[in-house]
């Protein structure tokens, strides 16, 4: 008897749920948009057939707390919400003010022509496309152009943007493609790209943001202040106020390629000040300009402490000190990592330890250096710690001019245009010439057991060791670097790791 009551009770959950899942059609079922929301429940979908939409109804449409799904039939091209704003006549694409969790679903749709103006705490802020506070929705596959102020404006919010185009939003006071603030977002699979001011801008929230392509934003790529920041796998390129700018942030940037910004100030790549730590690992930092300052590839100052791992850091240039990196009352530590080509209209092609009312310091190991310590402009009463495993010697990239920096291997480098491991006439000293102690990772086999210099050190797409003979074909037991001998080398990276943990 319990069993069939249990049976009989999950039967009716099942029916319940089904029967409260309805389908809503715009406009063959409801006149507008806002009509079929206000008639939906929780869990209900919302589907819009193609075409234009605007006028009341179609614009400022409220979610109304609602955990629903709003997506059009056949996906933004097709779908457009026409906020028709204009001189005296203010409007926006969606609002979710009400509580909004990630079980409220947008998807699917071109927001564009909006624009409003609201006194935001402290600041006055315009908004274009779609308006998120004290809510968490998930925004997905629309393409938001166009709009005066914010594409998408977030405040006391937890969003999840995915897969969206955010382009041309215009004003230069808040023509972003997307604000926050005291808001924790993920932003992924986007391209933030020409907006008229910042592509992300936030203060004061908990930022993801990864698999994006951020550029031509007529300022800043992404500029965060008092938050903590993760930048994953983001190609961040041609910005006009510099890649990245962080002030009094916690962040790390990681796996991105920042190329072609510039700024009229210092850090054409990324700039970083205030208190914090940010940590830049495995990236490609390449022909970015200060135009009349410091720092073409990285700014540091203030106070920030960065830790620079695994960059390549190459073609960068400042007017003043500093081609590569330039640090202004900072500590700073570079390992693993690559600074060529880099120049100054001053002293320091590559790296400038200067003093700007505090001393700095840097500690730098086991990175090629272009012109060695002497490219290093160190002004007085500040630290340079030369330690071991520091080089000079040509790194020899695959094809810089087309933006490869993956290192020529007679043993096997990686093509990213083919897809495919391709072979050198040449192998680079910048192969298995990392710190002994840093993990190889994902580094193919064989990797000489230690990890290499440059962006693609401890990555899948590492060049392969060469030990003048060609590559061994079998992984023999014991044969820990990959030159087909089982010898006393392999015991040396052996015991260098005995018991250690990571």
């Amino acid at each position: 008897m319990k069993k069939e009551i249990f049976l009989t009770t999950v039967l009716l959950l099942v029916i319940t749920v089904s029967v409260s899942a309805n389908t809503r059609l715009v406009p063959t079922e409801y006149a507008s948009i806002q009509a079929a929301i206000d008639d939906s429940c929780d869990t209900d979908i919302v589907i819009v057939a193609n075409g234009t939409y605007t006028g009341p109804g179609n614009q400022d449409i409220d979610f109304k707390g609602k955990a629903i799904t709003v997506r059009s039939r056949n996906g933004p091209e097709n779908c457009i919400i026409d906020c028709n704003s204009g001189e005296n006549n203010e409007h926006i694409g969606f609002i979710l003010c009400r509580g909004e969790t990630n079980d409220s679903l947008l998807e699917g749709f071109t927001i564009t022509n909006g624009y409003t103006w609201r006194f935001c705490g402290m600041f006055s802020c315009t908004m274009g496309g779609i308006i998120c506070v004290n809510s968490s929705p998930t925004i997905k596959n629309c393409i938001i152009k166009n709009n005066t102020g914010a594409g998408i404006w977030c405040q006391y919010s937890s969003a999840v943007i995915e897969n969206c185009t955010i382009s041309n939003n215009r004003d230069i006071l808040e023509g972003n493609g997307i604000n926050c603030s005291d808001s924790n977002l993920i932003i992924s699979n986007c391209e933030i790209t020409y907006n008229e001011c910042r592509g992300i801008s936030g203060v004061q929230s908990s930022v993801i943001v990864k698999d994006c392509n951020i550029q031509g934003n007529m300022e800043e790529g992404i500029n965060f202040g008092l938050c903590s920041i993760t930048i994953n796998d983001c190609k961040i390129r041609n910005n006009m106020e510099s890649g990245i700018i962080c002030s009094n942030c916690s962040a790390e940037i990681s796996n991105c390629i920042l190329s072609d910004n510039s700024t009229l100030t210092n850090g054409g790549g990324i700039q970083c000040r205030g208190n914090g730590i940010v940590k830049i690992d495995k990236c490609v930092i390449n022909n970015n300009t200060s135009i009349n300052s410091y720092g073409g590839g990285i700014s540091c100052s203030d106070g920030i402490t960065p830790m620079i791992s695994n960059c390549t850091i190459v073609n960068n240039y400042a007017r003043l000190n500093g081609g590569g990196v330039a640090l202004h009352l900072s500590n700073a530590s570079i390992i693993n990592s690559i600074l060529w080509g880099n120049t100054s209209g001053e002293q320091g092609p590559q790296i400038a330890v200067r003093h700007t009312g505090w001393p700095s310091t840097l500690n730098i190991s086991f990175s090629d250096v272009q012109g060695g310590q002497e490219a290093v402009y160190v002004e007085p009463e500040c630290t340079l710690n030369w330690n071991i495993g520091n080089i000079n010697l040509d790194p020899l990239f695959a094809d810089p001019n087309n933006g490869d920096f993956h290192l020529e291997s007679q043993a096997g480098r990686w093509d990213p245009n083919t897809k495919s491991w391709v072979i050198d006439s040449n192998t680079s000293p910048s192969i298995d010439a990392g710190d002994w102690m840093t993990p190889i990772g994902l580094e193919p086999f064989p990797n000489g057991g230690r990890i290499n210099m440059g962006a693609y050190g401890s990555t899948a797409e590492a060049s392969k060791s060469y030990f003048s003979k060609p590559p061994c074909q079998t992984i023999i037991a014991g044969d820990i670097n990959g030159d087909c001998i089982v010898n006393f080398n392999d015991f040396a990276l052996l015991a260098s790791h005995w018991l250690e943990e990571r």
